[in-house]
């Protein structure tokens, strides 16, 4: 899910990014936000299949409050995994 705002102010280019791509390279989906633009509230299901490709891209490191980056899941089953970074303090 995405959140409705501007993510960073400050910064002008790619703030963070989701590209989808099957087995042979095809880009399935594809989304930019750009820390200085308005963005507006959005939940994408992208269907994905063993071989395809997910490549995630979230400028600054995390949060001290906020571990998760991302969340997949699997609508099969309802197994989520959480993505996100770990910093040594």
């Amino acid at each position: 899910m995405l959140e409705a705002g501007v993510p960073h102010s400050y910064f002008n280019s790619t703030y963070a990014s989701i590209k989808v791509q099957n087995s042979s390279g095809s880009v399935m989906y594809n989304k930019e936000i750009m820390g200085n633009r308005q963005q507006n509230a959005e939940t994408q299901t992208v269907p994905v299949k063993e071989g395809d490709y997910i490549e995630f891209t979230h400028i600054e490191g995390e949060a001290a409050k906020e571990k998760t980056r991302t969340t997949l899941t699997n609508l099969e089953n309802g197994k989520q995994e959480h993505i996100g970074l770990h910093l040594q303090d």
